[in-house]
């Protein structure tokens, strides 16, 4: 804008024109550079100094005469007058741009590709030791109460602070607004105009697909393989705590899954492993059935979505407390395999068939009582808690640039349908589960219900969480794009359960919190699992009695829990 000398101020039109262009162009566009930028400042600019009218001319366009178009005057209007915002970029094709902003972004080493965040010991923070008396433990939610505010420091600085528990519930029970205090828009988070940042965390964090092949040796680490069954075993990768001697030590174990269809590949579990192993820990990260070498020596399993793995969990942890220097197991898990860490921590505390439908009854056995699982305690990254409404909008297939976590899923769907040679494959992750063994023509309705944690479209959710006998904590983000923050604070408003406790951070997107805040990330779940302060501390090595811990919930003695079998598909 240009100003005579000494004529009147005029910074509020000023202020105005750069309010506009900000609000109406730059917060709607990714900009790639200081020459972009220009470019789009000076397009934006151009239908206002030269297409629109002007009052200080006779409410003309610059060089129009009196002359109507088409005579002497200054003839028709270009054709590039008038176009919308969204095309502001250069050769005017947003969708083609669109791509290729993709293709720039998802390009090995670029913001939207995976990426290591190892752990750094010199930002290790060890809390102060939880409250405790003589008699009682503190539970989960207080754990994580005393806990939040010592580890907030560590989280980037944001307008909007984590909520914890207590906050996604309401005093009435019921499930708290937890959008509004973020001021998301949950129909756009799939949108990297919107949540960019989301976006790229979650992509970070995600294992770059290629072919099949076994994760390269960790250091300290071995490879195992651990029965379940009389024809499967599960590969491992297994690290076990030493001393300064190189002698193995006494310590709990940390038992690591990776996500959906995830293998030991995924360079956010090595560096998990490799930082819980530095602090003195066991590790055992496992590829389930249907995933990395297990499949690949064990081709006929297939991945069932937690019918069969819950159980499986439970014997891996059978396993390692069978070993000599394994004191108590505990259990990380992300994205789906939280959801199957959770119902691994109901099934570890089933008392009975409650729970389990009828007709996949008849492929259970009981197994013999042991020692109680995962008493380290279990932490749950990102569960999919409505998991069927996900694999409703899989039905669909999306678009790369308009939707690209959900067409990830599809892509990872369609591979593996591709990879077993099963007909017609596509991106549906319904169509992938009819191949899971069936044994049964209602299995694949019955297995949904089995691992359901809310109601769907009128059918029945099972309590999976108030009869959990471990701590138990959830970490979501406001910005997940896969699973909505809402459904956390849907399913906590169900909890009773005082070993079951949630956080909700301002960022992260869909399991990509070591990105967002790799030191609050790494400084939670070595605190967690602490021997002296952690959640558990002092509730004893793997036992089948009750530790003295504050409960407010009606408790009972365990039978036991009884043991699925997949029978051998066809």
């Amino acid at each position: 804008m240009e100003f005579d000398v000494g004529g009147p101020c005029r910074v509020d039109e000023s202020e105005r024109l750069i309010r506009s262009i900000r609000r109406e162009c730059l917060d709607k566009m990714i900009l790639v550079g200081e020459a972009h930028r220009r470019h789009v400042v000076t397009e934006v600019l151009h239908p206002c100094n030269q297409d629109s009218p002007h009052p200080g001319i006779g409410s003309r366009r610059v060089g129009e005469t009196d002359d109507p178009p088409g005579q002497d005057g200054a003839g028709p209007l270009p054709p590039e007058a008038g176009r919308a915002a969204h095309q502001l970029l250069p050769g005017g094709d947003v969708r083609a741009w669109a791509w290729t902003l993709l293709l720039v972004l998802l390009a090995p080493g670029c913001i939207f590709s995976e990426r290591s965040y190892p752990f750094d010991p010199r930002t290790r923070v060890v809390i102060d030791p939880p409250a405790e008396t003589a008699q009682e433990r503190p539970t989960a939610r207080q754990w994580l109460a005393q806990v939040s505010p010592q580890l907030g420091r560590l989280l980037p600085a944001h307008r909007k602070t984590a909520l914890i528990t207590d906050q996604l519930v309401t005093p009435e029970g019921r499930a708290a607004d937890v959008v509004a205090p973020f001021e998301i828009k949950t129909n756009q988070l799939e949108s990297i105009f919107v949540n960019f940042l989301g976006l790229a965390y979650s992509a970070q964090a995600i294992m770059r697909r290629g072919p099949p092949t076994p994760a390269p040796p960790w250091e300290g680490f071995e490879d195992v393989w651990i029965p379940v069954r009389e024809d499967l075993q599960l590969a491992g990768r297994l690290g076990w705590a030493r001393d300064a001697q190189g002698r193995v030590t006494d310590a709990d174990c940390i038992v690591i899954l990776p996500g959906i269809r995830g293998d030991n590949n995924i360079l956010r579990v090595r560096d998990l492993a490799l930082a819980l192993h530095q602090g003195g820990f066991h590790v055992l990260n496992v590829e389930l059935r249907g995933t990395g070498s297990t499949d690949r020596r064990f081709p006929k399993y297939e991945y069932t979505w937690g019918i069969f793995e819950t159980d499986d969990l439970l014997i891996v942890a059978d396993w390692l407390q069978g070993k000599p220097h394994v004191r108590r197991t505990g259990l990380v898990a992300y994205s789906w395999g939280a959801n199957q860490a959770i119902l691994a921590a109901w099934a570890e505390g089933r008392t009975d068939d409650e729970g389990v439908p009828p007709r996949l009854r008849q492929l259970f056995t009981p197994p013999p009582q042991g020692p109680r699982r995962f008493q380290a305690g279990v932490l749950a990254f990102s569960p999919i808690v409505r998991f069927e409404e996900l694999i409703d909008k899989l039905e669909v297939e999306h678009a790369a640039w308009l939707h690209p976590a959900l067409a990830g899923i599809q892509t990872t769907v369609r591979d593996r349908m591709i990879e077993k040679h099963y007909p017609h494959p596509c991106g549906s992750v319904r169509e992938l589960i009819k191949h899971m063994g069936i044994v049964y023509d209602e299995e694949v309705a019955d297995g949904l219900e089995y691992v359901r944690l809310l109601p769907y479209k009128g059918l029945p959710a099972h309590d999976r969480l108030n009869g959990v006998r471990m701590p138990l904590l959830i970490v979501h983000a406001a910005d997940d794009m896969v699973a909505p923050a809402q459904d956390l604070a849907d399913l906590l408003a169900t909890v009773h359960n005082p070993d079951v406790a949630a956080i909700l951070l301002p960022s992260g997107g869909h399991i990509g919190f070591g990105p967002y805040a790799s030191a609050w990330y790494y400084n939670l779940i070595l605190n967690y699992f602490d021997p002296s302060v952690g959640v558990a501390a002092g509730r004893g090595a793997a036992s089948t009695g009750d530790e003295p811990v504050r409960r407010e919930r009606l408790g009972g003695p365990s039978p036991g829990r009884v043991r699925v079998t997949q029978k051998t598909p066809p």
